[in-house]
């Protein structure tokens, strides 16, 4: 089967991102927030008045606050990601505050990791990882150059890409065939002089 990304150049994550985003929110608040908050309602219900109005107000506000914000957030951060392939390289573009573009040559592209957690199993996405060449060593091991997240034909964008990066030279060969054509211009130099230097003598 044809790949999709061959024919459609720019694209985005698959929508269920969201999704998924709003149940880590969940899952996050349920642990990090009203695991203690509950107990300690619970234990306002028994105080008297005005101080019991007072204790919910100061431990509820801020998660009001925070539940907004990521209402906001969320759906935004989705619409400023877009994928675009060109004949040359993967951009990658995101930002709701601060916009951020990655642009990675395919001809630099080493590696493509599948990473797929089990929240994107249920929804069947999963999240492509871009290694290159240059980008190697310990902070390799923490991120990956660009990332394409939550995409739903993971395994054909991914053989696109890594078909588009057999299909040019490597970098890496670039960078040997240089030095080899450099070298082969320096032998010529010293090939010439030497030839002046003996129709000198003779």
């Amino acid at each position: 089967m044809g790949c999709i990304y061959s024919l459609k150049r720019t694209f985005k994550p698959s929508p269920k991102m969201k999704t998924i985003y709003y149940i880590y929110i969940a899952g996050g608040l349920a642990l990090g927030y009203l695991s203690w908050s509950i107990p300690i309602t619970i234990m306002a219900l028994y105080w008297s008045e005005p101080a019991r109005t007072i204790l919910l107000t100061l431990l509820y506000t801020p998660l009001i606050v925070i539940v907004a914000f990521l209402l906001y957030w969320v759906p935004r951060y989705y619409d400023s990601i877009n994928f675009e392939l060109t004949d040359s390289e993967l951009i990658v573009s995101r930002g709701v505050f601060w916009r951020v573009k990655n642009i990675v040559p395919y001809n630099r592209i080493t590696n493509i990791d599948i990473v797929q957690g089990p929240i994107s199993r249920l929804f069947n996405v999963a999240t492509l990882k871009i290694q290159t060449a240059g980008y190697s060593g310990a902070r390799a091991v923490k991120s990956a150059e660009a990332v394409l997240e939550y995409l739903e034909d993971y395994e054909e964008m991914r053989e696109y890409i890594l078909g588009r990066t057999r299909s040019i030279i490597p970098v890496a060969v670039e960078a040997g065939e240089a030095s080899l054509a450099s070298i082969i211009v320096k032998l010529e130099e010293i090939i010439k002089i030497l030839r002046e230097i003996s129709r000198s003598e003779s």
